[in-house]
């Protein structure tokens, strides 16, 4: 409904929209080393939601994003013996605190440990990375979840600013006025701040990193930065993976609805996690011990079939063969 708040959720240790999760190899003092999972949003995103950023603030190279998913704002990376990074691409508030609340004990990028050191940022070794999870969502449903941020974004900043600038909460107020949390408001987002900003507009004309024919279809693309910031993360994504020869694995959001105990049997494989119980030695029933996934909502509805065709032709030219490969699961599914 108009201006219905909705919960998306996201569990198993905060898989967010778009991931590649990277585990750590932790030595112990006896027995086994152990994987642990992490998540990271990496770069070529926006700072803020609400904001539409100009292209020298998300277009990444390989090196400046493989950086970014290494650097956490943790205030201490010696709880890292062996090291380990995750990546998410989605910039989406929302999704962000729904991690952190599956992530009870974690701070903001996903890391377990102490605290007590003062720092803004660390950056710790890529050798200590020793696995991959890269995690897809819908393509549609992703990008209208940046909106639902940016929406989320105006409330909070207009409630944080009304007591400190009045013309900061008329500019959040005359924002909301006009952007209702719905199909509407998702379309003058993206025709208004997304498709018709000059200045933006100018600069990815004049940018060497978007080709001439990428920029004859992202015309024809609603929100066609966010569609293009999309893809930039899973192709940059694979290329981490590629290079540094992470052993990895594909996991699409929409299996954690479908099929949740498959994904959990696939993911404790692959992390070597033991699912017998330690004491009894019986295996655990799933149900007994995960959490209830929320689905998230569904909005291919807010695209209409021109839309459409054009995002699916703007994706499988931008991406690279490994990704157009695994984006099509979106085409086989109807999901």
């Amino acid at each position: 409904g108009m201006g219905e708040e909705e919960k998306e959720t996201t569990n198993l240790r905060g898989a967010a929209d778009d991931d590649i999760v990277a585990e750590e190899e932790e030595e112990e003092e006896e027995g086994p080393s152990e994987l642990v999972v992490t998540v990271t949003h990496c770069g070529g995103r926006c700072p803020h939601a609400s904001i539409n950023c100009h292209p020298q603030d998300y277009i990444e190279t390989y090196e400046s994003f493989e950086q970014a998913c290494r650097t956490t704002s943790s205030t201490s990376t010696s709880f890292l013996p062996s090291s380990t990074f995750t990546t998410t691409e989605s910039d989406d508030k929302e999704e962000d605190s729904n991690q952190k609340q599956a992530a009870k004990d974690e701070d903001d990028d996903g890391f377990e440990g102490d605290t007590t050191q003062s720092s803004s940022s660390n950056i710790y070794p890529s050798n200590k990375v020793t696995k991959g999870i890269h995690l897809y969502r819908n393509p549609f449903n992703n990008i209208v979840s940046q909106y639902r941020a940016a929406y989320a974004e105006h409330k909070l900043e207009q409630s944080s600013s009304s007591s400190s600038s009045n013309s900061e909460t008329k500019t959040h107020k005359a924002w909301l006025k006009t952007h209702a949390n719905n199909k509407a408001g998702f379309v003058s987002w993206c025709h208004d701040e997304m498709d018709h900003d000059e200045d933006i507009l100018h600069e990815e004309a004049l940018s060497k990193f978007i080709t001439l024919e990428i920029m004859v279809k992202l015309k024809n693309v609603p929100c066609h930065a966010e569609f293009y910031r999309y893809v930039q993360f899973h192709n940059l994504v694979s290329e981490v993976l590629e290079f540094r020869e992470l052993d990895s694995i594909v996991v699409y959001y929409e299996e954690y609805g479908d099929d949740l105990m498959g994904v959990a049997d696939r993911l404790s494989s692959f992390l070597e996690y033991d699912v017998n119980d330690d004491e009894t030695g019986t295996t655990t029933v799933e149900e007994d011990v995960l959490p209830s996934f929320v689905y998230g909502n569904t909005y291919e509805d807010y695209f209409t079939k021109e839309q459409t065709d054009a995002i699916w032709d703007l994706i499988e030219s931008m991406a690279h063969p490994t990704v157009w490969k695994n984006m099509k699961y979106y085409l086989s599914s109807g999901d």
